[in-house]
């Protein structure tokens, strides 16, 4: 061979050299996954059809990764089904086998009189992590019935030869010969910032988990309006972690991570990883109240009330709460729930343990928690009267005329508005009749002589409609004592 000849084919050689470079197709290697057999189960495998791909593949020319590196990875890395197959590992697989594409294939196949099979199989590249590529065929003995019957296959492994060259053609034309970019060095698995919520000025904590496949950038930053803050590596829980003081101002700031591989020249930035608000002002709260009825300048009930929170703008809530309150400050109600407020709440007149309340005037306060610790609260004075006024009754008889003495008894704030009363003797006869808007009161009848006892019925309505009514009340005739007058002395001294 001349020099000139000689020259010429170093020449080609050095191109050929430059054109199977790290990212060309001749560089390319592919790592053939055992092809699952989901006729046999969950963690089926087919050992002999992927060997028959194999085979397949470096007919074509490709470069296969050894079948015996393969299932040492699987082992090393307890990789027993494909459900947990995720980019990372596809990344680790290429990393540690050295290999730019992952094919990973499934079959399904009946056998029996009319064998069947079905072939699947997607190509990752192992830069990313993400498939590129897939196809699906499938056969049975009824469809590549030859003429005449000769030729035909006898069973499903001679199905499977020509899919498998139909798939493979597929892979090698479309995506062997593509450029396969560099290896991605980690993969993020998520930031965590405690709280997420803040009022200015507050710490947050930060940690953050990236799995790195090779060394680790020599700086992790975390970067926000804060400013940039260097984490530290917590070998522990293998995760980065770090602090800073919340700016002032109320916003919603991103947070970018910072892999400096080399400080100030080789930086690369991850945007808006995560995210934390700072919220300053309490939310605005109003309490409606409804179903109650005013009197003068009382919100009172008899039965139950509409309680309506309201907020002033839109918060995330931590928690609310709501406390009632005697007119002393003994709490009577007190419940505390997480979560957004309820849109109404409704209130008996009764306590937490489940009783109803006395007569009386109630605090109603309710509280608001944002997920910053802003804290708002509304309350509400209502006076509960649930019953009636209680009614005192009397009977004396002085001279031979009865006196009925009406008075209310007890706690209350709204008294009887009408009231009607009725008294009769023991055998039934009618010695009173009478009614009013008034207490006290007191009537005069005629009671039968000889008798010791009257009944009395008496019906009423205070001011929020609660209704009163005794039936058939025994009352004692008791005898008094007759008023005596006093009258004016006269003076017998005569003037002077």
């Amino acid at each position: 061979m001349n020099r000139l000849c000689r020259a010429t084919l170093l020449l080609a050689l050095a191109i050929l050299l430059q054109i199977a470079g790290p990212g060309s197709a001749l560089a390319q290697k592919t790592v053939l996954l055992p092809v699952a057999d989901l006729s046999r189960g969950e963690n089926g495998l087919h050992l002999g059809l992927t060997r028959t791909v194999m085979s397949a593949l470096e007919r074509i020319g490709l470069e296969v990764a050894p079948m015996g590196d393969v299932l040492r990875f699987m082992s090393d890395n307890k990789v027993r089904s494909y459900h947990y197959l995720d980019s990372f590992l596809i990344q680790k697989i290429g990393r540690d086998l050295n290999a730019q594409l992952v094919l990973m294939g499934t079959v399904t196949e009946t056998a029996g009189r009319t064998p069947a099979i079905g072939l699947s199989f997607t190509a990752y590249e192992t830069a990313r992590g993400a498939p590129i590529w897939g196809e699906t065929a499938a056969t049975s003995i009824r469809e590549q019935a030859g003429v005449l019957g000769l030729g035909e296959p006898a069973g499903v492994e001679d199905l499977a030869n020509p899919l498998i060259d139909q798939i493979l053609g597929e892979f090698h034309k479309n995506v062997y010969g593509g450029f396969i970019p560099e290896v991605r060095e980690y993969q993020l698995v998520g930031m965590q910032v405690t709280p997420a919520y803040v009022q200015g000025g507050s710490r947050i904590e930060a940690r953050l988990k990236i799995r790195f496949l090779g060394s680790h950038p020599k700086l992790i930053g975390a970067r926000s309006a804060a400013g940039q803050t260097y984490l530290l590596h917590d070998k522990k829980t293998n995760t980065w972690q770090g602090s800073w003081a919340a700016p002032k101002e109320e916003g919603s700031y991103p947070i970018d991570i910072t892999l400096e591989w080399e400080p100030d020249t080789d930086v690369e930035t991850l945007q808006e990883v995560a995210r934390y608000v700072v919220i300053n002002e309490p939310p605005g709260l109003t309490l409606e109240i409804k179903k109650g009825q005013r009197i003068g300048t009382d919100l009172a009930f008899n039965n139950h009330l509409l309680i309506l929170p309201r907020l002033g703008k839109v918060s995330p809530l931590a928690r609310w709460g709501l406390e009632i309150l005697t007119e002393d400050g003994i709490r009577v109600v007190q419940e505390e729930h997480e979560g957004d407020i309820p849109e109404r709440l409704i209130w008996e007149g009764k306590g937490s343990d489940g009783f109803k309340l006395a007569n009386g005037a109630y605090d109603i306060v309710f509280h608001v928690y944002d997920l910053a610790g802003n804290h708002s609260e509304a309350s509400r004075r209502v006076v509960f009267q649930s019953a009636p006024p209680k009614i005192r009754a009397e009977v004396q008889v002085i001279e031979s005329e009865g006196r009925l003495e009406l008075r209310t008894d007890g706690a209350f704030t709204y008294p009887l508005v009408n009231w009607s009363a009725e008294i009769k003797s023991m055998t039934g006869t009618t010695l009173l009749q009478e009614s009013g808007d008034d207490l006290p009161a007191t009537l005069k009848f005629k009671p039968v002589e000889g008798e010791e006892n009257a009944f009395l019925t008496l019906t009423g309505e205070d001011q929020l409609g609660n209704r009163l009514r005794i039936a058939r009340q025994k009352l004692p005739l008791v005898e008094g004592e007759a008023e005596i007058e006093e009258q004016e002395a006269k003076s017998w001294v005569q003037d002077f």
